[in-house]
Order: C-alpha cells, then sequence, then structure tokens
C-alpha cells in the first residue's frame, strides 16, 4: 500500500484499514447524503458500492462509462482520500486503486498506446485531473523503455503494446523515443553532424540493437537509421540536402562495393 496521507504528516502511509475507517467515517455521519448526493448519481452509486450494498457497474455510451470513471476516480482522490492530485499522480499504487474499487474501471479510460493500466497510473491521474497534473507523453515512454530495457528483453517492442509503434500514432512515439534515446547517447556538434553518425547504417544497426534494442521497431517503419533519424527530427530541423546527399552516398558506396 503506497497511498500516502494529504493531512498531518504527508510520509504516513493510508493503511487499507484507513480507507475502510473513512469509508465507515462516510456512513456513519452521512457527509456525503442529501442535495449534493442527489446532484452526483455516480458517486451516490460508488459510495454504495463501498458500503456493500451494491456492486459497481457502469452503463451508457463509452464516452459516458469514461466520463463516469474518470467522476469516480476524482472522488476518490480528492474527498476520500482528501489527497492533492499531484501527490495522488506520484503515490497511488495499482494496490491502492484496487482497493478502492477503481482499477476495474480503468478499461473505461481510453489510453494512448503503450499505456500500461497496471503501472502508468500517473496517466490516469491526469485524465481526471488534466489541469493539476500535466501528463509528458514523452517522458512517460521513456519511463516504459527502461523499465523494458531493466526486463533484459532483447527488443523493446516486443514489450509495448502490440501495435505500438505502427500507424500514425505509433510512428509519433518511435520518433519521440529516438530523439530522446539520441539526447541521452549520442554526443553531436550540430545536426550535421547527426546526419553524418546516422549515415553509417552498418554501426548504427548495431546500436540500435544491442544497446537502444529498438532495431525491430525501427525496421518495420524504415529502410535504413538515416531515414529513421530524418523523420524523427522535427520539421525545423529536418536537412533535406544532408538527407539526400547521405542517401547517394550509402548507394554509391553499395555500387563500388
Amino acid at each position: 500500500m503506497h497511498v500516502y496521507a494529504e493531512n498531518n504528516n504527508l510520509d504516513t502511509p493510508l493503511t487499507g484499514t484507513k480507507i475502510l475507517l473513512r469509508i465507515w467515517h462516510i456512513k456513519r455521519k452521512d457527509e456525503y447524503g442529501g442535495e449534493k448526493m442527489a446532484c452526483r448519481p455516480i458517486v451516490k452509486k460508488y459510495i454504495r458500492f463501498l458500503l456493500g450494498e451494491i456492486s459497481l457497474s457502469l452503463s451508457g455510451t463509452a464516452e459516458e462509462k469514461e466520463q463516469d470513471a474518470l467522476e469516480i476516480l476524482r472522488f476518490a482522490v480528492t474527498d476520500l482520500l482528501k489527497m492533492d492530485p499531484v501527490k495522488a499522480s506520484k503515490l497511488l499504487s495499482l494496490e491502492d486503486l484496487e482497493l478502492l474499487g477503481v482499477k476495474p474501471l480503468l478499461k473505461h479510460i481510453s489510453r494512448p498506446s503503450g499505456i500500461d493500466p497496471d503501472r502508468d497510473i500517473r496517466y490516469f491521474v491526469h485524465r481526471a485531473f488534466p489541469v493539476q497534473v500535466p501528463y509528458d507523453k514523452g517522458n512517460q515512454i521513456l519511463v516504459k523503455y527502461r523499465r523494458i530495457m531493466d526486463s533484459g528483453k532483447k527488443d523493446v517492442r516486443q514489450r509495448f503494446s502490440r501495435g505500438a509503434f505502427s500507424g500514425q500514432n505509433g510512428v509519433r512515439d518511435l520518433s519521440t523515443l529516438v530523439l530522446m534515446l539520441i539526447s541521452n547517447n549520442i554526443e553531436y556538434r550540430d545536426i550535421a553532424d547527426l546526419y553524418r553518425i546516422f549515415s553509417d547504417t552498418a554501426r548504427m544497426n548495431t546500436v540500435f540493437k544491442t544497446k537502444w534494442r529498438i532495431y525491430d521497431a525501427v525496421k518495420v517503419n524504415y529502410s535504413t537509421p538515416l531515414e529513421c533519424l530524418h523523420h524523427s527530427l522535427p520539421a525545423e530541423h529536418q536537412d533535406d540536402f544532408l538527407y539526400r546527399f547521405y542517401q547517394f552516398c550509402e548507394v554509391y558506396r553499395t555500387f563500388v562495393s
């Protein structure tokens, strides 16, 4: 259990017992009864579920189910746990959400490829509190990438969700990952130097395979590392002349070898 109480000491764990005591407190004082509850039917239903009176299921369209799931998550964080959304995004665990009965509702909240509902709790808190908890997708991709690297898999595509690097959104995610890996691992003087480095197909393929472990993900989208670099760069940093020049050099080397 990793939830922490927002009041009193922020480093005091909010145990399962404390969560249950808060539910009992709600029932005893009728804290959420009357007019407030009448205008929030899904919250009323959630409270009755917590008190063991009914089972919890969502109805309506996919969009309505998503909105109800987000409303319940907001209530659980701010009203039931008395937590600041930013603290919740950092401290909530899957075990906490299971105890609160929220975990089964996460399936109704749409998410981009690569988001693991069992691990990326911050994303769902962001959806519930988009202003208070900004979501840096690039950082989340990097976090997941590092997690997969630590697992020892030969290629990260084996562990990202199916189709994670396919389609327009998937290619955009791959570009984000490639640019982060470049920033963290390659020293270069300028964009021209970066194009030169990526023009060495054999060397960069080895880097993709053995160091970055993104070879399979790159291969399904690009024919060469140079092409991957060029299309991953923001438009204002793409250099069409260098791209065509090093493409020509590659063809020439193949021709004379």
